[in-house]
């Protein structure tokens, strides 16, 4: 059969796209064209093998199969397998092997081989420290809107880690972050507003973004939306509101 044409098809059935979810019908379509080399299929086709998608959960086939894709150049199957190799998940664990491999995603350009790199040049795992070739990484996946490589890059541009301290630049990152749910950059952007630090001063968005952090659970956004609620800042003057999130 047409590879790409069976690659397509058990992409579809696997996420029930135009067609009945059915990962059996997946797993066995993604085989075929995964046997007959297509590196995006071998990825798709380890991934079932990962999570028991249509066929027995084996970590080892699941390896077998994106170190195929891999060698074939596929970025996501190359970040799998420094996945992998970072967590001994069908493999030794090798944080060098890992590296390596997510090296190779991240000259694809890919945003999570990049923040997983960037973290170990940050603590020097599996390579030799270098937290401004981190920050270099941390930067180009922020930019593609990696989540976690906006709050990472904020904390360097506030901390002066691997670029020059800049508060602005922290609050901008910090902002990115924050704008995609994160809570801990929902409760920092409050901070930030508050004491107008690399932004101006918004009591009011202060408070916005304390409470979209407090109600995902954050202690310390709780604590300080109830600070709010109860001086009256940026908020109405509420003694019962500020109670409840005390």
């Amino acid at each position: 059969g047409h590879a790409n044409a069976q690659e397509a098809l058990g992409k579809c059935f696997l996420h029930g796209e135009g067609v009945p979810l059915d990962h059996d019908e997946a797993a066995r379509l993604l085989c075929l064209a995964a046997e007959q080399g297509v590196g995006s299929a071998e990825y798709m086709y380890g991934l079932c093998f990962g999570n028991g998608w249509g066929v027995k959960r084996d970590d080892d086939a699941a390896t077998r199969w994106m170190r195929l894709a891999a060698d074939h150049g596929f970025a996501d199957a190359q970040a799998s397998l420094g996945d992998s190799y970072a967590q001994g998940r069908g493999v030794p664990q090798d944080y060098s092997a890992a590296a390596r491999w997510w090296r190779l995603a991240a000259e694809q350009g890919l945003a999570r081989a990049q923040a997983s790199l960037a973290m170990y040049y940050t603590l020097g795992t599996g390579i030799p420290r270098d937290v401004s070739e981190g920050a270099r990484l941390f930067r180009l996946a922020a930019e593609q809107g990696h989540c976690t490589s906006q709050f990472n890059l904020m904390q360097f541009f506030l901390q002066g880690r691997g670029v020059s301290q800049d508060d602005t630049e922290a609050a901008r990152y910090c902002r990115l972050a924050a704008e995609q749910g994160d809570t801990k950059a929902q409760g920092k952007l409050g901070a930030f507003l508050a004491e107008g630090r690399g932004v101006s001063q918004d009591i009011g968005e202060a408070a916005q973004y304390y409470r979209l952090a407090a109600e995902q659970g954050s202690a310390r956004a709780q604590l300080n939306f109830g600070l709010l609620c109860e001086c009256g800042r940026g908020v109405p003057q509420d003694d019962a509101k500020a109670a409840r999130y005390y």
